[in-house]
C-alpha cells in the first residue's frame, strides 16, 4: 500500500495535530494575487499498524476483485474478511456539529457489501452489481493506508488515521482565510515523490503539513493539476493522482478494523463521507 509512515516530528502537540511557526520555506513559483494567509500546520501521522493488520489488509483487498457477475466462491471469499456485524456510518465532507458520524445501520457481515454497494450509489443496480460497486468502494477505502487508531473514529483502528485539529480551531482557520474544508490537504508522502508542473516547481512540504489547494485556480493545460499554495505564499501545481494521491483531503472516508473471539481480524466498520 506504501502508506505505512511514521513521522517525527519537533514540534508542539495540540488536540492531535503538531502546529508551529511559519518557517518561511522557498519555493520557486511565484505568489499568488491573493495569497491565502495561514500558518504553517502539522497533521500527526500514525505508526505503522501490526504485521498481521497489514496482511489481513492486503488480504482483503484481494478479495474485493469480486466482477459484475455473480460468483459465490468470490463472494464468501470476502464475506470471510467481515466481522459478524458491520457498522456503517455516514459522515459530511465538511464540519459539522461536533462533526460525527452518524449511524446508518449494523448489517450481517454477508450482507453489508451489498448494502453498502447501494448506499454508496445514486441508481438501484442488479444485486451483482451493488456487490460489486460496494466492493470496489470498500477496496478504495481499504487502499487508503494510513491505519492506525483513529481520532476521527473514537480511536477504532481504521485507516485514513491523521490526527486532527480541535474542531474549533479547524473552523476559525477556514472562516479567517474564507475557505472550505475541503479545500485542505495533508502531505501524506514526501515532497521528492511529487510531480510538478516545470515552470512551477518543485517545492517543499513537510510530511503531515496541512497544504491549502486553490481549486479556483486555473489549471493550464489538463485537468490533472492542483494548484497547491504553501504559508510562505508561494505554490504550484502539483500532480493529482487518483491512486494512491501524495495530497489526502482533511476530512476523510474509513474502514475499520478489529478483532473477533479468536483474535483474527475482521471489518468491523465503514464511516463513508457524503457530499
Amino acid at each position: 500500500m506504501g502508506a505505512f509512515r511514521g513521522v517525527g516530528h519537533a514540534c508542539r502537540q495540540v488536540a492531535g495535530a503538531w502546529v508551529a511557526l511559519t518557517c518561511g520555506l522557498g519555493a520557486v513559483a511565484p505568489a499568488l494575487a491573493e495569497p491565502v494567509d495561514y500558518p504553517e500546520i502539522l497533521i500527526e501521522l500514525p505508526p505503522p499498524p501490526p504485521e498481521d493488520l497489514q496482511a489481513f489488509i492486503k488480504s482483503a483487498i484481494s478479495a474485493t476483485f469480486l466482477g459484475e457477475k455473480l460468483d459465490l466462491k468470490k463472494e464468501r471469499r470476502l464475506e470471510e474478511h467481515m466481522a459478524d456485524g458491520v457498522r456503517l456510518y455516514v459522515g459530511a465532507v465538511e464540519l459539522t456539529a461536533g462533526d460525527n458520524f452518524d449511524l446508518v445501520e449494523e448489517y450481517a457481515g454477508w450482507r453489508f457489501i451489498g448494502e453498502f454497494g447501494e448506499f454508496a450509489g445514486y441508481n438501484r443496480l442488479p444485486l451483482s452489481q451493488e456487490k460489486a460497486r460496494g466492493a470496489r468502494e470498500l477496496r478504495e477505502l481499504l487502499e487508503n493506508g494510513f491505519v492506525g487508531p483513529n481520532p476521527w473514529m473514537n480511536g477504532a483502528m481504521c485507516t485514513s488515521a491523521f490526527g486532527k485539529l480541535d474542531d474549533e480551531e479547524m473552523r476559525s482557520l477556514v472562516e479567517r482565510t474564507d475557505t472550505f474544508e475541503s479545500d485542505w490537504r495533508i502531505a501524506a508522502f514526501p515532497w521528492e515523490e511529487a510531480g510538478f508542473m516545470g515552470r512551477t516547481g518543485p517545492f517543499e512540504w513537510k510530511l503531515g503539513q496541512l497544504l491549502y489547494v486553490d481549486s479556483d485556480k486555473e489549471r493550464p493545460e489538463n485537468c490533472c493539476w492542483d494548484y497547491v499554495q504553501k504559508p510562505d505564499r508561494t505554490g504550484g501545481y502539483v500532480s493529482r493522482s487518483v491512486y494512491d494521491p501524495l495530497l489526502r483531503p482533511y476530512m476523510n472516508s474509513h474502514v475499520c478494523f478489529g478483532r473477533d473471539e479468536e483474535g483474527a481480524w475482521k471489518i468491523d466498520a465503514v464511516g463513508y463521507r457524503t457530499p
